[in-house]
C-alpha cells in the first residue's frame, strides 16, 4: 500500500484540551475546570477531593498562595479575574466531609525513604504512603512541617497536619538527622532537606524536571531547588509521581511527562508575588457567592472552530480528533479507511476553521489532501462525485463551453480583459451571464468570454490529474486571448485560480462594475434585505467592499449578515457534500437561511439557489444590476434545469453579442415527457437528469426491453447510464410518455 503523505501534524498547535493559563501558572497544576465544574453545580465535597489530590494540604495551601493564577486570567481586564483562591476556601469551608480519602489496597513492598519532614517531603511521604508504598519519613526538628511554621498561624499547620499527616502513621521519625545515604535501606530515596540542608553532594546532577538526580533511584526537591514554599510543596508532589514511576519500570522517568509549562489557550502573564498569609485579609465566599463565582468563569478551553464549523459540530469531534482517525485510515495496513471516508467527504472546505481558529489551522485544507490520496487509492465511493464529475463534463463540453475574442476584436489576443462566469452562473440562469457580460462590455469593449470551469469539481473528488486537465484547458484558452485580467463572478473561482493558477491575473466583476458605475445603476426599491456573502468571499475583501458599494448605489436597503473578510456560513454546496452526507448538506443550508428575516441578497449562483430552495426569497446581485425593475424572487432550478439553462445562456451569448444563429432542439423533434411536479423535485433531489430518463424510455421503446405491470397499466424500462441504473415506470399517451416514478441505484453487483 501507498505510504500515507497525510500531514498528521496540522493539528499540532491546536489549543483544545490544553491546560488554561491559571493552571499554567499554579505550581499544583490545579484541574482548574473540573474544580470549577463541581464548585458552579455546589458540589463542593467533589471539589475538596479534587483541590486536595492536586495539593495534599488544601488548608495550607489556600492560605498561603498568593494568586499566580489571577495575573493569567483573560477576566482581569474586565470584571476582574476568577477568585480561585476565595473558591478553593469555600470548599475547604462548605465540604461537608473534609477528611482525607482512605483507599483499600494491598500494601506494596517497595521501601521509600523520604529525609526531610518540611512541606515537599510530606507532600511526597503522603502521595506514597496513600499508594501503599512503604514510606519513612526522617526529620531532623522535633515536629514536622519545616518552614510552614515561620509562615503561619500555629493553629492553621496543627489541624492541617493532624487531619492530613495520619496517613504516614508510625512510619514519621522525628529526631533523625540523616547524613549519609549509605545506611539507608530503600528503594527509592527523596531528599528535602530544606533550604540551606545538605544535598549529599548530588545538587548538580539533578534533572529539574523530574527531580531525578545521577544516582538511580535518588531524587532531589523540596527546598533545595524550589523559590519558594508552595513551588517546594508542588515539588513533593512531583518527586512522589517521578519515584513511583522508577519503581515500576526501574528506569529513569521521562522529563516531559512532567513538563510544567506546556503550552495554553490564552497566554499567562505573570505578576509578581510575594508570600504572606492572605487569610486574614479576604473575606471569605457563601455558597451563593462562590455559586455564582465559579459561573463566571470562561474555563478558556478554545472551541472556535466548534462554534463555527457545521461539520465539526456534526461528527461532534475537533481537529485534532478528526486529523487522528484520518491518519490511522490512511497508514493502516489491514484496515481500509471505510468508516472515514464519508466524514472526508462531508468537508465543503470552506475555510471558516481556520478563518476562526487562534492558530489559523486549515482542516479543511487536510482534509482535501487526504481526499487526494485516497482517489489514488481508488478508497472514495465514486458515487459520492458522480454527478458532478458528469455536470464538469457537461459544462465543458460543445452544449456550454465557450472561449471566444471580444466581439470587436479583429485577432483573437486582442482582448483587454476576458470574463469568466465559471461554471454555475449561467446554470443558475441564462441572464446572469448576459446581464454581467453587458455591463462589461459596456465599460471596456474589448472584452473576451471564456465560459467554463475552474475544476472545482474535479478538486474536490480528490480527482488531481481530471483538475490539472481542466485547468490546463482553461490557461490555453486564457492565453490564446492574450492573457488579459480575467474578470471572475464567483468568489470560489476567485479562491481556487488564486491558488492554483496564480500566473493568471484577476479581478472581481464586481469591483470593476462599481468602479464604473456612476448614476447610471437602476436604483430599486428593496427594503430590509439581508446580505450574505459566500463563505469564499472572505479570501476578496476588495470585492466585498465592491459588492456593498454597488447595493449602496442602488439604493438597496440592506443588512450584512457579516463583516468584510469575516468568517461567513458555508451554505453547503463546497465539497460537493450533498450525496456523502445529504443531511450535514441541509443542516447547513438550513442555518443559512435563518440569519436574517428579509429578502436574501448574495453573489453567489449557488449560495442564491441553495437560499432558495429553502423558500427563501433570495436574488443574486445581478437580478439588483440588470436593467429594469427587480424580478420576482426566483424558485431555485432543478438539476435538470440547470442543464438546460447552460443550453440556453451559450445561445444567447452567441446571437446578441457575436451575431450568431444557433439551432437549439424543436420540442416536436423529441417525445413529450410528461413530469408531475412532486415528481420532478424528487428526480432534482435525487440528482437525476429527465433527459436520462428520456433516453432510458426511447431505449427500452426501441429494443423492446420492458416489462409491463397489467395491474398499474404501467411500463418498467431499466438501463445504465454511467454509474446509475435507471427504474422508469411510465405510461404512453398521446405524443410522448407520463412518468410515474423512477428509481436509480448507484451500484454495481460484481458476479
Amino acid at each position: 500500500m501507498e505510504q500515507s503523505v497525510f500531514d498528521n501534524t496540522v493539528t499540532d498547535p491546536c489549543q483544545r484540551d490544553r491546560r488554561p493559563a491559571c493552571a499554567v501558572q499554579c505550581p499544583f497544576g490545579l484541574d482548574v475546570r473540573d474544580f470549577i465544574a463541581k464548585s458552579v453545580r455546589g458540589n463542593f465535597d467533589a471539589a475538596l477531593r479534587i483541590y486536595r489530590n492536586a495539593v495534599v494540604f488544601p488548608g495550607i495551601v489556600s492560605a498561603l498562595c498568593p494568586g499566580y493564577c489571577q495575573a493569567a486570567c483573560p477576566l482581569r481586564r474586565n470584571d476582574g479575574a476568577i477568585r480561585l483562591d476565595l473558591l478553593e476556601k469555600a470548599a475547604l469551608a462548605q465540604a461537608r466531609d473534609s477528611r482525607p480519602l482512605q483507599y483499600n489496597l494491598p500494601e506494596k513492598p517497595e521501601r521509600v525513604a523520604v529525609i526531610g519532614g518540611g512541606p515537599a517531603g510530606l507532600a511526597c511521604a503522603l502521595k506514597l504512603a496513600a499508594k501503599r508504598y512503604q514510606v519513612a519519613l526522617y526529620e531532623r526538628e522535633a515536629r514536622p512541617g519545616g518552614s510552614l511554621w515561620r509562615l503561619l498561624p500555629e493553629p492553621v499547620i496543627r489541624d492541617e497536619l493532624e487531619r492530613e499527616v495520619d496517613g504516614i502513621g508510625d512510619r514519621l521519625f522525628l529526631g533523625r538527622d540523616i547524613r549519609a545515604l549509605e545506611g539507608v535501606e530503600a528503594e527509592a530515596v527523596f531528599i528535602a532537606t530544606g533550604d540551606g540542608g545538605r544535598d549529599f553532594g548530588l545538587l548538580g546532577a539533578v534533572d529539574r524536571i523530574t527531580l531525578a538526580t545521577a544516582r538511580p533511584g535518588v531524587f532531589l526537591g523540596g527546598g533545595l531547588l524550589a523559590k519558594d514554599v508552595l513551588h517546594a510543596l508542588a515539588q513533593g508532589i512531583r518527586a512522589a509521581a517521578s519515584i513511583e514511576r522508577f519503581l515500576k519500570t526501574g528506569a529513569a522517568p521521562e522529563a516531559d511527562a512532567f513538563a510544567a509549562g506546556e503550552g495554553s489557550c490564552l497566554a499567562a502573564e505573570t505578576a509578581p508575588a510575594s508570600l504572606a498569609c492572605v487569610a486574614a485579609r479576604q473575606t471569605a465566599f457563601t455558597r451563593e457567592e462562590a455559586m455564582a463565582e465559579a459561573g463566571r468563569c470562561l474555563l478558556c478551553n478554545c472551541s472556535s472552530c466548534m462554534d463555527n464549523c457545521a461539520f465539526l459540530r456534526y461528527y461532534r469531534r475537533y481537529p485534532r480528533n478528526i486529523v487522528d482517525a484520518v491518519d490511522y485510515g490512511l497508514t493502516d495496513q489491514a484496515v481500509e479507511p471505510q468508516s472515514n471516508n464519508r466524514m472526508v467527504n462531508s468537508c465543503s472546505n470552506c475555510g471558516n476553521c481556520g478563518q476562526c481558529c487562534p492558530e489559523h489551522i486549515d482542516l479543511g485544507g487536510a482534509l482535501l489532501a487526504a481526499k487526494r490520496q485516497m482517489f489514488r487509492r481508488g478508497q472514495i465511493p465514486p458515487v459520492y462525485h458522480d454527478y458532478w464529475l458528469q455536470d464538469l463534463a457537461f459544462a465543458l463540453s460543445g452544449q456550454a463551453y465557450l472561449a471566444l475574442p471580444s466581439p470587436c476584436s479583429e485577432r483573437e489576443d486582442d482582448n483587454r480583459l476576458a470574463f469568466f462566469p465559471g461554471c454555475q452562473l449561467a446554470a443558475s440562469a441564462p441572464a446572469y451571464g448576459e446581464t454581467a457580460y453587458g455591463l462589461l462590455l459596456a465599460q471596456e469593449p474589448r472584452t473576451g468570454l471564456i465560459n467554463g470551469c475552474c475544476g472545482a469539481p474535479a478538486l474536490w473528488a480528490g480527482d488531481s490529474a481530471l483538475h490539472e486537465q481542466v485547468l490546463g484547458r482553461l490557461l490555453a484558452d486564457w492565453k490564446k486571448l492574450g492573457g488579459p485580467p480575467l474578470v471572475l463572478a464567483c468568489p470560489t473561482c476567485m479562491k481556487l485560480l488564486r491558488e492554483y493558477a496564480p500566473s493568471v491575473r484577476q479581478v472581481s466583476l464586481y469591483e470593476l462594475l462599481d468602479k464604473g458605475a456612476g448614476s447610471g445603476l437602476p436604483r430599486q426599491s428593496l427594503k430590509g434585505a439581508c446580505l450574505f456573502d459566500p463563505c469564499s468571499a472572505r479570501y476578496s475583501p476588495a470585492a466585498q467592499t465592491a459588492v456593498r458599494s454597488l447595493l449602496d448605489k442602488s439604493a438597496v436597503s440592506y443588512k450584512p449578515l457579516s463583516q468584510v473578510g469575516g468568517v461567513s456560513p458555508c451554505c453547503g454546496f463546497g465539497g460537493h457534500i450533498a450525496v456523502a452526507n445529504p443531511g450535514l448538506a441541509g443542516e447547513k443550508a438550513a442555518q443559512c437561511a435563518s440569519y436574517g428575516e428579509g429578502p436574501y441578497i448574495t453573489y453567489c449562483a449557488n449560495c442564491r439557489d441553495i437560499l432558495a430552495a429553502q423558500g427563501r426569497p433570495a436574488y443574486h446581485l445581478l437580478d439588483i444590476l440588470g436593467n429594469g425593475l427587480l424580478p420576482p424572487p426566483r424558485p431555485a432550478p432543478t438539476v435538470s434545469e440547470r442543464r438546460n439553462n447552460r443550453r440556453h445562456a451559450q445561445k444567447q451569448w452567441l446571437e446578441k453579442f457575436w451575431g450568431q444563429t444557433v439551432m437549439m432542439p424543436k420540442p416536436e423533434d423529441t417525445a413529450k415527457l410528461i413530469v408531475s411536479p412532486a415528481l420532478r423535485e424528487k428526480l432534482s433531489g435525487d440528482w437525476l437528469l429527465e433527459e436520462d430518463v428520456q433516453t432510458v424510455i426511447e431505449q427500452a421503446e426501441k429494443t423492446g426491453q420492458i416489462i409491463f405491470d397489467s395491474q398499474d397499466n404501467l411500463y418498467i424500462a431499466h438501463q445504465r447510464l454511467s454509474l446509475l441504473t435507471y427504474w422508469v415506470k411510465y405510461r404512453r399517451v398521446s405524443g410522448g410518455y407520463e412518468l410515474a416514478d423512477v428509481y436509480a441505484h448507484r451500484l454495481r453487483i460484481k458476479q
